[in-house]
Formats: structure tokens, sequence, C-alpha cells
């Protein structure tokens, strides 16, 4: 897709998620592969159905430098044109390395040890 052609390698990446429902009914996302957008299209053709859900498997796309998961392709244009993704694209937060994705969203992650914010 042309839109994505000005993309930077590592700012976006194609998810592949499996849904899964747990014994008492929630569904969990499980991040099956994660490949970067600019790898996955060469070789791969990005539709404007690429994130329909099918047999429990979804395709998504996750914007590493604003922490956001894009479930269209549509929103995931919308979202590459915005203010906010350029600031972020040009100057990341420095606190990127402490999200990561859990059950198909950004959270931080739990940081382990005694003292404030989980510094001994």
């Amino acid at each position: 897709m042309s839109d994505f052609d000005s993309l930077s390698e590592n700012v976006v990446f194609v998810l592949k998620v499996s849904h899964e429902s747990n014994a008492n009914g929630r569904i969990h996302q499980h991040i099956l592969q994660q490949t970067d957008l600019i790898h996955y299209q060469k070789e791969n053709k990005i539709d404007k159905n690429f994130c329909r859900k099918e047999a429990k498997i979804q395709m998504k796309f996750s914007c590493y430098p604003c922490r956001k998961v894009l479930e269209s392709v549509d929103a995931l244009n919308c979202h590459l044109q915005g203010k906010k993704h350029r600031e972020n694209e040009t100057n990341p937060p420095d606190d990127l390395d402490d999200f990561e994705i859990i059950n198909g969203k950004w959270k931080k992650r739990a940081f382990n040890g005694g003292g404030i914010g989980g510094v001994n």
C-alpha cells in the first residue's frame, strides 16, 4: 500500500493474534507472530480486509512509538497521518521499553523489586 511507503523500520509491526476463551469464558489474545510492516509487505499483500478475524486468528497493526494497537487498515492510515504519531516517530517517548503488549493492548510492564517504582 502506498500509504506505508514512507515508514521507517521498527515503527509499525504486523501482529498475528489468536483469540482463545479460557475456562471462565473470557477471551485472551496471544501474539503468535510479530513482523515489521516493511518486511511483511515485501512478501504479503495487505488489502482493506486484512484485519478481519478468521477462525480465531486476526491480523493487527502495532505502532511502537505510540504504543497503539490498530485493528484495520483504515485506522492505521489515519493514525500514521496524525500529529501525535509524527511527533512520537520523530521524538520517541523515553519509556518505550517499559511497555509490552498484553492481551492485545499495550500495558506498562510490571517491575519486580522493592522500593519506590520497583527500584531497590
